[in-house]
């Protein structure tokens, strides 16, 4: 659901995330290592810092299942 969440929220391809929360992350294990750490806190999400492929820097909320 994570991923469904992910790209309701407006995430598309060629966007890169940098950061989830307050952990920059460099690559796709990175992301998903930090996703798998706020699910272990038991946080309901995590915003992910993004830079869209047009270059804008933006934040999405991504909710974890309900």
């Amino acid at each position: 659901a994570f991923n469904a969440d992910a790209a309701v929220r407006g995430l598309r391809p060629g966007d890169r995330i940098v950061a989830v929360g307050g952990t920059d992350v460099a690559s796709l294990g990175d992301v998903n290592l930090a996703v798998e750490e706020a699910k272990a806190l038991k946080r309901p999400a995590v915003l992910l810092f993004v830079v869209t492929r047009g270059g804008l820097k933006t934040h999405v909320t991504v909710n974890f299942n309900k």
